[in-house]
């Protein structure tokens, strides 16, 4: 497993996006596309989630239960707009 296939698999499983895993390692979101397809083929699965759950059950990948993903703080912002969060009244 080339060192790239081996931190894009990281970034996968703590939930980064293909854009996002792209600007972490300064390639193109399409480069990502194309060694996420290689990890496709060397884990033989066909689903993203598929080759997160391989690469844990193999310990190839490490869950990180304290590790808050790009995609959750976005969700997490999404749930509960700004204007919504009143402040404690004295």
């Amino acid at each position: 497993r080339c060192l790239v296939e081996g931190e894009i698999l990281n970034l996968l499983a703590s939930g980064s996006t293909q854009k996002e895993i792209g600007q972490e390692l300064s390639i193109s979101p399409k480069t990502v596309g194309t060694h996420i397809q290689s990890l496709f083929g060397k884990f033989d699965v066909h689903s993203r989630a598929v080759l997160v759950a391989r690469a844990y059950m193999l310990g190839l990948a490490e869950p990180r239960p304290h590790d808050v993903s790009k995609r959750e703080v976005r969700d997490r912002e999404r749930e509960v707009p700004l204007g919504a969060i009143s402040q404690p009244q004295p």
